[in-house]
C-alpha cells in the first residue's frame, strides 16, 4: 500500500515575530506587563506584603490576559471563545419573548374610523323627484343600482 506523508493544516500556522512569539501573543504578554509590573510594585512598596504573596497575586491577576495569547479552545483563542460561546449562554435570555411592529394596524384603526363614521350619518330620504333623476341618470350612463 501506497503512504503518504501529509503536510500541516495552514490554519494551524502563525507567523512568529519575535523569537518564538507570534503578533497576539506579544501584545497578550505587552498588555499583561503593562499591569503586571506596576501592580507588583505597588504591592510590595505601599502595601508592605511578601514578595511570594505579592507574586502570587499578580500571577493570578495577569494569567486570563496571558491566556488569551495563547490558549485555544475549538480552534478559537480564549478571548474570542468567551465572547462568542459562553458569554451567549449566559447573557441571553433561555426563552426570547417574540415580539413584532404591526405596520398595518394603522390601517385598520383608520378603516374602522371611516366605518363608524358612515354608521352614524344617516341617509336622507329621497324625495319621488330626486328619485325620478337618479332613475333617469343611471338609465343614461349604464349604470347598476
Amino acid at each position: 500500500m501506497i503512504e503518504i506523508e501529509m503536510s500541516t493544516d495552514i490554519r494551524d500556522f502563525s507567523p512568529k515575530l519575535v523569537g518564538f512569539f507570534d503578533a497576539r501573543q506579544l501584545v497578550c504578554l505587552g498588555i499583561a506587563s503593562a499591569y503586571g509590573i506596576p501592580l507588583t510594585f505597588f504591592l510590595l512598596q505601599n502595601l508592605h506584603m511578601e514578595f511570594t504573596l505579592a507574586l502570587t497575586i499578580v500571577i493570578v491577576a495577569i494569567g486570563p490576559t496571558i491566556a488569551c495569547g495563547y490558549v485555544k479552545l475549538y480552534g478559537l483563542y480564549l478571548d474570542i471563545f468567551l465572547i462568542k460561546c459562553i458569554l451567549p449562554m449566559y447573557l441571553a435570555p433561555r426563552k426570547r419573548k417574540y415580539k413584532t411592529i404591526n405596520n398595518y394596524e394603522y390601517l385598520v384603526t383608520e378603516q374602522t374610523k371611516i366605518v363608524s363614521i358612515q354608521t352614524t350619518q344617516k341617509t336622507k330620504k329621497l324625495t319621488r323627484k330626486a328619485k325620478r333623476k337618479r332613475n333617469a341618470d343611471f338609465k343614461k350612463y349604464k349604470a347598476a343600482k
